[in-house]
């Protein structure tokens, strides 16, 4: 995307990412899925932490950002390692 178009959709972004708004999802978003997370493998005593971490965290992260619902983020994550990337 180029200017100037690439600038009016920074704009639009850019209040959604200011230290204070970043600071309330420090807490209320990005702990919590972290907490969530480690609490499932933490009462095995160990974790693989690419499937178990890595991967569901973003997706978290973004889904609680977007609002959508729990029953409505992708549940399986599966790692295509050829390519290194991630589909759901």
């Amino acid at each position: 995307m180029d200017p100037p178009e690439h600038q009016r959709h920074r704009a639009l972004l850019a209040k959604a990412f200011r230290a204070r708004i970043l600071d309330q999802w420090s807490d209320a978003i990005i702990g919590r899925c972290v907490g969530e997370l480690i609490d499932e493998f933490a009462r095995d005593g160990y974790a693989d932490l690419i499937p178990e971490l890595t991967f569901p965290f973003p997706v978290q992260v973004i889904a609680r950002i977007l609002g959508l619902p729990e029953a409505d983020w992708p549940n399986d994550l599966v790692r295509d390692n050829d390519r290194g990337t991630v589909v759901t």
